[in-house]
């Protein structure tokens, strides 16, 4: 991937105020620089619009080592000041992905405890169910489906 791409070429994303709710999707698989760019400007909206959930589709990327690290040590920081609550993340069925996101949990609860709720899901209609639960899903999926 050039890394003269913006933002928008590779990533998606969709506010919906009335569920306090943050939608990223990523178009494909990114370089460090892409995905750190993506963070950093997430963190940045969280803040920006006060979101308390976010429902991260990385169904279609995979996290290198870098960005495992850099996830844990500078992004899991940076949220830990925002008012984000809940963090459903969708990825594909993979073995090393369920190992690498399961560890990435761990690594950041013993850092950060608990403050922000992190799961992964192998859909977003189970994602948003945690999210919101007892709320229809045809109220919330319209909202985040484009």
């Amino acid at each position: 991937m050039a890394a003269s791409l913006h933002l928008q070429d590779y990533y998606v994303e969709k506010i919906v105020p009335e569920y306090h709710l943050f939608y990223t999707s990523f178009h494909y698989p990114l370089d460090h620089s892409q995905f750190k760019e993506a963070m950093l400007h997430i963190v940045d909206l969280i803040n920006k619009h006060k979101l308390e959930y976010w429902l991260l589709d990385a169904s279609s990327i995979s996290f290198t080592l870098q960005d495992q690290r850099w996830a844990v040590e500078s992004l899991g920081l940076l949220l830990r000041g925002t008012p984000l609550k809940c963090v459903a993340m969708v990825r594909r069925e993979d073995l090393f992905l369920e190992m690498a996101a399961e560890n990435m949990r761990e690594k950041i609860y013993s850092l950060y405890g608990h403050q922000i709720l992190l799961e992964h899901f192998l859909n977003t209609e189970d994602a948003l169910n945690w999210l919101y639960p007892g709320v229809p899903l045809k109220k919330v999926l319209p909202a985040v489906r484009h």
